[in-house]
């Protein structure tokens, strides 16, 4: 539907139509093969009977081939269903940032190169689809995701359906990821979206700070199809393809040493934190530190009893190299430091949730100093696992 209009007719027009008004609406056909035939069609005794000035002055204008007019009550007793679209960009809603990817699912026998794992339901081979990273860079932007897969209309003559099942799953991951997913083992899904036969299907969500990956999928595995993912926001959030499983080996890390462990750590909160006096306010926030690499959370406003939920994975050389968590008082003008644990985090360690005391700084035998922080730590040696 590409246009509604109320006609209102001239003297000269109601004697030949017998009304004052006429309800209308215009439609293009977007394969361009065949038009209405019916009332107000160009073959119409209605069109007919109006001269290209008429038309022009009512404003039965068509720009297209294959758009075509018919009135409100053709149109209802003709059609049974109709789509909505929304202009994400129009100015009355508010201007959006739109970035776009066109990717495919495609077949390998090799589960690293697959990019055709099916949907959530397929536990073993779901994250073996094409996956989708974006960073929402403050708490509270709503964020629409739209998945439309290519139109197979054209198929429809090989017995292929009109459309695949599809959807999408959203999940709130590291901090600092830059590599696949492999396993679920302390992401936090965050949405997803109706899995249905559709050309388009859509997601609409307010989302926290952090990084999120979107793996769009169909419902069955083992398919090959075509895709555009389009992501509207209220901020850019910098849309890119995940695509390697682990870091390359190059000159650099051949000299420095390659990673032999992979971690994922995953602190859930810090509580009972030192305070000097009765009123002062403690806002804390998280910096996880490995070798130069660090990730810092955002600052809770106002609590000894800190909920994060904040995530980070590091690719180390050797498990000598330890994984620090510090919690910090944001001020004014100078942070105060709070405590720390050190963990050595080793594949062999216990993957269930941990809480520890905070220490002074100075490593695992530091002095000990109030408050703990809860936490998850997995480690493991192949690099692929996480």
């Amino acid at each position: 539907m590409t246009d509604i209009r109320k006609i209102r007719l001239g003297e000269r027009l109601v004697e030949v139509f017998s009304a004052e008004k006429v309800y209308m609406v215009r439609l293009r056909n977007p394969l361009g093969r065949q038009e209405w035939s019916g009332p107000w069609s160009e073959i119409s005794e209605e069109w007919q009977q109006l001269t290209a000035s008429d038309r022009k002055n009512l404003g039965l204008v068509m720009s297209d081939d294959g758009e075509f007019w018919m009135s409100l009550e053709d149109f209802c007793r003709n059609f049974h269903k109709l789509n909505v679209c929304r202009n994400v960009n129009n100015p009355i809603f508010g201007r959006k940032e739109l970035e776009s990817v066109l990717g495919c699912w495609t077949v390998d026998d090799d589960p690293l190169m697959n990019r055709s794992g099916g949907c959530y339901n397929n536990r073993d081979t779901f994250l073996q689809n094409p996956q989708y990273i974006f960073t929402v860079p403050e708490d509270g932007h709503k964020v629409i995701m739209s998945l439309q897969q290519k139109d197979l209309r054209t198929y429809r003559r090989m017995g292929r359906p009109d459309n695949y099942i599809i959807g999408f799953e959203l999940f709130k991951v590291e901090m600092n990821r830059k590599f696949r997913l492999h396993h679920l083992y302390i992401q936090e899904r965050a949405g997803t979206s109706t899995y249905i036969d559709t050309r388009t299907v859509f997601l609409s969500k307010y989302l926290k700070k952090g990084n999120y990956v979107l793996v769009p999928t169909m419902f069955q595995h083992g398919r090959t199809s075509e895709f555009l993912l389009r992501i509207f926001s209220e901020v850019p959030v910098q849309l890119r393809e995940l695509t390697l499983d682990m870091p390359k080996m190059s000159c650099w890390n051949l000299a420095r040493g390659y990673p032999k462990v992979v971690t994922q750590i995953t602190v859930h909160s810090a509580e009972d934190l030192e305070k000097k006096y009765a009123n002062e306010t403690v806002n804390p926030y998280l910096v996880i530190k490995c070798g130069k690499e660090e990730v810092r959370s955002p600052v809770q406003k106002n609590t000894v009893h800190a909920i994060f939920d904040t995530q980070a994975i590091f690719y180390r050389r050797t498990t000598d190299i330890p994984i620090i968590v510090q919690v910090w008082n944001s001020r004014k003008f100078c942070d105060q430091f709070l405590g720390q644990v050190t963990l050595d985090a080793d594949p062999s360690d216990c993957r269930d949730l941990k809480s520890l005391y905070l220490r002074k700084k100075g490593g695992p035998t530091a002095k000990v100093k109030q408050g703990h922080i809860s936490f998850k730590a997995i480690s493991s040696d192949d690099l692929t696992e996480l």
